[in-house]
């Protein structure tokens, strides 16, 4: 199935927050281009940059100053990677440094369970596919994935192959059709059991932080379910916090 490209406005928008990530655009002072040199660099409107940096202004990636220009912020320009975006392990482990590999990949056919069910607004006991597999940053255990997907079988169809690429969004878009434009994520302590925590390299009873994503369409429909289980010490799951503009006052917690 073929995805639908996306607005132009969301391109020029990703490919300025890489451009800000990799140092490839700001002069030293973090200013970035006009408007108009934008737009004809990527060959779009200067209607579509305007959108695009006002998404990067609300997210706090741009300031502006009036009668001067717009910069990057500094503090953003020092993060080589920020939790906002909806990726795959991967390429959190790549920009942290490390190469990122995957193994003990697996595709298994189970019921759905009644909170993923929940989640995916779905029948419980109803057929799903579970994806499982352990990322590693420079062989070293980071991260355990499981991906939980509704899946109808046809009568004696035996479940997909374990895609033995790097990472499961292929398998997503194979199997549901589109990986979802966004998602839902609550991160949550967790003791790490005998099992998990041998998969992550780690003593039973570690604590660690386990990661929930209810990915959706863009109207909200859910699509798939994820957990993952991240390894202390190797990601560092960074993020940019923003105060309420419409309070004058900042609570700290």
């Amino acid at each position: 199935m073929l995805e639908r490209p996306a607005p132009l406005a969301v391109q020029v928008h990703q490919q300025l927050l890489r451009w800000i990530r990799s140092g490839a655009i700001g002069d030293q002072r973090g200013a970035l281009p006009s408007e108009t040199e934008i737009a004809s660099l990527l060959g779009v409107s200067r209607a579509t940059v305007r959108e695009a940096l006002a998404w990067l202004q609300r997210d706090r990636i741009i300031y502006r100053r009036h009668g001067s220009g717009t910069y990057i912020n500094n503090a953003v320009r020092k993060l080589p990677f920020t939790f906002e975006g909806l990726v795959d392990p991967a390429a959190l482990i790549a920009a942290q440094g490390y190469r990122p590999t995957v193994d003990e990949v697996a595709v298994l056919q189970e019921p759905l369970d009644d909170e993923v069910a929940r989640a995916l607004e779905a029948e419980p006991g109803g057929d799903a596919l579970l994806w499982q597999g352990r990322y590693l940053a420079d062989g070293a255990p980071a991260a355990w994935v499981e991906a939980i997907i509704p899946w109808q079988a046809a009568p004696g169809d035996p479940p997909p192959s374990p895609s033995s690429h790097l990472g499961l969004s292929q398998f997503i878009l194979t199997i549901a059709g589109s990986a979802g434009t966004h998602s839902v994520a609550t991160l949550e302590a967790q003791i790490a059991a005998p099992k998990l925590a041998s998969r992550l390299g780690l003593e039973a009873g570690t604590s660690i932080i386990r990661m929930e994503d209810i990915h959706l369409t863009d109207e909200g429909s859910p699509v798939f379910f994820t957990r993952t289980y991240c390894a202390p010490g190797v990601l560092k799951l960074q993020m940019i916090r923003k105060a309420d503009t419409a309070a004058r006052h900042l609570s700290v917690w």
